[in-house]
């Protein structure tokens, strides 16, 4: 079997991890002959190496909106792990994408309006109807997908959770002193929020929480894209910062002592955080699978998290290293942080404890595979007689007439709104 892996969006943190898992996986899977990873040309070099020691891979650079059907003649199906803003493009093999989660339809924040919302739903349908075959990765989201686009696309949408235990990495890097490397103004002890700025992720009811408990010596760590900007002191473009802000002010909360605000950083100094934390604080709204969750047990670091249905399906088994909180009651949470921050040491032995969930990324390979041949034995049991794929030229081109596109767009909808066109036919008609 010869895979294609497109990733045509440039993804960074815990999408670029699993990404290079699953091709490390392919790699070694006996039924793939070879991998052909198509990665967006913003990615460095550096963010590909690891992957240096996969058997039969080849990496080729592609645009965001590439199509797919130059790459296919010699593959024979193609994996898309980010499907969210890649184009929809007609290849001559079967397409099986990975739907990552269903945060947007799920109503969170103040974008979600009955338009933004039926925009998703009509999305989502139509990524359902292009791809062969989808992967979801929990129970919830498959149920929210089909609660959305319809039960008759059940046979195309299957469960399968994109985390494994991870083999022993190295330690945190450290200094010529022998001291882990933090970033400037962070001292352990703290807490840290691995996440990005958006609404969903609930910044608010945690910095409440933050003005409510006993503990104020030990700070939140934010670090993602976005949060650079919480407790700046100019306005931001999105107006659910400036209403964190507003609330940072509001609560008298002090930048460095209460939080301290990264922005994106590396993965290394994620790593150094997470393993010097003394817990995992997330209370978010809606997740897909809450990856960060799954490495701060792996690292031996508790956890305290939100209580909600996608979380539990994935953690339940593992709730002796987690404090399930409400994500809208800020008092259940500041006791939490108090709870961990007096019982860090006992706390960690017990996340310890509850390494692994059993899973190795080859496992989740093979699982793949046979997605793979799903989709595969589907496409080529096309009905007799129906119109074939033609993998050697583009897709035909739509002719379009001089005034309907580009430039001269908007002087035709202006004449002809004024009825211009139309009273020039009508005067070249007349004898």
């Amino acid at each position: 079997m010869r895979v294609l892996v497109w990733q045509p969006v440039y993804v960074l943190g815990g999408g670029l991890h699993v990404l290079r898992q699953m091709v490390e996986a392919f790699s070694r899977q006996p039924a793939i002959d070879s991998v052909t990873l198509a990665v967006n040309r913003k990615y460095a070099a550096s963010a590909l190496e690891p992957l240096a020691i996969c058997r039969h891979l080849k990496i080729v650079r592609i645009d965001a909106g590439a199509p797919l059907w130059p790459h296919a003649d010699h593959n024979d199906v193609a994996y898309v792990p980010w499907p969210h803003g890649t184009p929809h493009h007609a290849a001559p093999i079967p397409k099986v994408c990975v739907y990552q989660d269903t945060i947007l339809l799920d109503a969170i924040g103040s974008h979600a309006t009955r338009e933004f919302l039926e925009g998703m739903a009509r999305g989502l349908k139509e990524t359902i109807e292009f791809y062969d075959q989808m992967i979801v990765t929990s129970n919830y989201t498959r149920r929210r997908v089909l609660e959305t686009v319809g039960s008759f696309f059940a046979d195309r949408v299957s469960v399968l959770p994109l985390m494994a235990t991870e083999p022993t990495g190295t330690a945190a890097p450290v200094s010529a002193a022998g001291k882990a490397k933090f970033p400037w103004g962070v001292r352990p002890p703290f807490f840290v929020y691995p996440g990005n700025v958006s609404e969903h992720k609930n910044q608010v009811t945690l910095l409440q929480a933050l003005s409510r408990r006993r503990r104020r010596d030990v700070p939140v760590v934010f670090c993602g894209y976005g949060t650079e900007q919480i407790g700046a002191a100019g306005l931001a473009e999105q107006p659910h910062v400036n209403r964190i802000n507003r609330l940072i002010r509001d609560r008298g909360l002090v930048a460095g002592k209460d939080f301290v605000s990264l922005g994106y950083v590396d993965d290394a100094t994620a790593s150094t955080l997470l393993h010097a934390a003394a817990a995992l604080v997330m209370p978010t709204r809606a997740e897909g699978m809450g990856l960060p969750i799954h490495e701060a047990i792996d690292a031996g670091v508790p956890v305290i998290c939100s209580d909600i249905e996608v979380l539990r399906e994935h953690y339940d088994g593992r709730s002796d290293a987690i404090r399930w909180v409400d994500p809208e009651c800020p008092s259940e949470i500041a006791a939490a942080l108090d709870e961990v921050a007096d019982h860090a040491d006992e706390l960690r032995s017990v996340a310890a404890a509850n390494r692994g969930c059993d899973r190795t990324w080859d496992d989740i390979a093979t699982a793949t595979v046979a997605v793979f041949r799903h989709a595969i034995d589907g496409f080529t049991a096309a009905p007799q007689g129906s119109a074939p794929h033609q993998a050697s030229s583009p897709p035909p081109a739509v002719r379009r007439r001089w005034y309907g596109s580009g430039k001269f767009r908007g002087p035709r909808r202006f004449f002809k709104k004024i009825g211009f066109l139309r009273r020039i036919a009508r005067s070249m008609a007349r004898p």
